[in-house]
C-alpha cells in the first residue's frame, strides 16, 4: 500500500493528533485521524497500527509460538490488602507465606482466578461447657510481595526466560491452644524473607517454572526458648495439562453460562518440590544430640482444589506432602490437611470471607510438630 514511505508524514501527524488532543479534545483527535483515513484509507491506518501493536494471537502465530506461551499484556489488578493511601506495596493475608506465588501468577488472565488458587488465614475458637475448656487457633500469613522486574516478551523456544522477580517479606502464624490435650498444642511463628521467580519458556508441556527460596526464623508465639533458623527451596512447574495453570471445568450446572457461574465443578492441581534444612539455635539446642538439631528434608507436594464444589458458594481442597529426612529428626515425615469452606461475601467471586472446616494430620512444616486437628473456622483472604 506504499505506507513505509510515509512514515514520517504519519509520525508527523500523529504526533500533532496527541498534541491536539491533550490542549483541545477529543474532537482535534478526530479530526487529525480523518485526514489520515482520506489520505492513506482507514485499512491501510489501522493495518498499520495492528502492525506495530499486535496482540498476544497474532504474535503467536508471528512466532508459531502457542499462544499460551506468551506473557500477559495486562497484569491482574492488586487484590491485597490496602492500609493507606500510596501504599507501596499490597498486603496479602493467606493462610500460608506460599499462597503468594499463585496470587501473583501472571500466566493466569483473570486476577480472581489467581485469588481462587490461594488459601485463606483461619481464626476459629471454641469453649466446652461441660469442662469448661477453651479452644482457639490462628493460622494464616501477613506477605507484602515487591516487585523487582517484570519482562511482558514472548516465551523462548530454546529455554527458559525470567519473567518476573518478587521480594516476598512474611510473617506466619500456626497457633492452636488446647485446655483439654496439651499434646495437640501447636505455637509456631516464622519470620521469612523470600525470592520468587517465574521463568517462562517452551519444553514439551511445560509452559512456566515458578522457583521459590527464602530464608526464615521460626519460634514460638512467645519469642522465646530459642528457633530454628532454615532455608526452603520450592520448584513448581506449571504445564499445558487441563487444570494445572487455571481452574479447569469438569463438570456444567445447565446454565449455558461461561465461566465459572456455568459450573458445577471445576478443580485445579499442583505439584512441586520442596526442600527445606537447617540447624535450632539458643535452649532448643541443649539437648546435646546434635545430630538431631540440624536437618535436611525433600519431597513432594501435591494440591487438588474444587472450586466451586456443587454450588457456587462452596469448595475444597486437599493438600498433601512427604517429606524424606536425609538428616537430622525425623527421618520421614507427612502432613495431610483437608478443607471445605462456604464463601460469606455478597458474591461468591470475591471470596474474601469463608466458613471453613479443616482437617490436619502430620508433621507441621519446617518445625515438625505433630498435629492431628479438627477446626471450624473463619477464613480471610485478601
Amino acid at each position: 500500500m506504499g505506507v513505509p514511505r510515509h512514515l514520517p508524514e504519519i509520525a508527523i501527524l500523529c504526533f500533532s493528533a496527541a498534541l491536539s488532543a491533550t490542549s483541545v479534545g477529543q474532537t482535534a483527535l478526530d479530526r487529525d485521524l480523518q485526514v489520515l483515513y482520506e489520505k492513506y484509507g482507514r485499512d491501510s491506518v489501522v493495518r498499520k497500527v495492528e502492525r506495530d501493536n499486535p496482540t498476544a494471537a497474532e504474535a503467536a502465530k508471528k512466532t508459531n509460538l502457542p499462544s499460551d506461551a506468551l506473557a500477559k499484556e495486562k497484569q491482574p489488578e492488586q487484590t491485597g490488602l490496602v492500609l493507606f493511601k500510596d501504599q507501596p506495596f499490597q498486603l496479602l493475608v493467606r493462610r500460608s507465606y506460599s499462597d503468594v506465588t499463585s496470587a501473583e501468577d501472571p500466566s493466569i488472565s483473570d486476577a480472581k482466578e489467581s485469588t481462587r488458587q490461594a488459601e485463606a488465614a483461619q481464626f476459629s475458637y471454641s469453649h466446652n461447657y461441660l469442662t469448661g475448656a477453651d479452644q482457639w487457633s490462628a493460622v494464616g500469613a501477613i506477605i507484602a510481595p515487591i516487585q523487582l522486574y517484570r519482562n511482558h516478551g514472548p516465551a523462548s523456544q530454546s529455554g527458559l526466560a525470567l519473567q518476573l522477580l518478587d521480594l516476598a517479606p512474611s510473617v506466619s502464624l500456626n497457633r492452636v491452644s488446647n485446655e483439654v490435650d496439651a499434646t495437640k498444642e501447636v505455637d509456631e511463628l516464622t519470620f521469612r524473607v523470600g525470592m520468587f521467580s517465574q521463568w517462562l519458556g517452551i519444553l514439551g508441556p511445560l509452559r512456566l517454572l515458578n522457583l521459590s527460596s527464602y530464608a526464615s526464623y521460626t519460634t514460638n508465639s512467645g519469642l522465646h526458648d530459642g528457633g530454628i533458623i532454615a532455608g526452603e527451596i520450592d520448584l513448581e512447574p506449571l504445564t499445558k495439562l487441563p487444570g494445572n495453570r487455571t481452574f479447569t471445568r469438569l463438570a456444567e450446572n445447565g446454565s449455558a453460562k461461561e465461566g465459572r457461574e456455568g459450573s458445577l465443578i471445576e478443580y485445579h492441581w499442583k505439584a512441586y518440590v520442596h526442600t527445606e534444612f537447617g540447624g535450632h539455635t539458643g535452649e532448643s539446642a541443649m539437648s546435646g544430640k546434635t545430630d538431631k538439631n540440624d536437618f535436611f528434608r525433600i519431597g513432594p507436594v501435591l494440591s487438588l482444589q474444587l472450586d466451586p464444589l456443587f454450588l457456587q458458594r462452596l469448595n475444597a481442597s486437599i493438600n498433601y506432602s512427604y517429606l524424606a529426612g536425609l538428616a537430622g529428626s525425623p527421618s520421614d515425615s507427612h502432613h495431610l490437611v483437608v478443607k471445605t469452606g462456604f464463601i460469606l461475601d455478597h458474591t461468591p467471586d470475591t471470596d474474601h470471607w469463608t466458613l471453613d472446616a479443616t482437617y490436619e494430620d502430620g508433621d507441621t512444616p519446617l518445625v515438625q510438630s505433630r498435629a492431628r486437628t479438627f477446626l471450624l473456622s473463619l477464613g480471610i483472604k485478601y
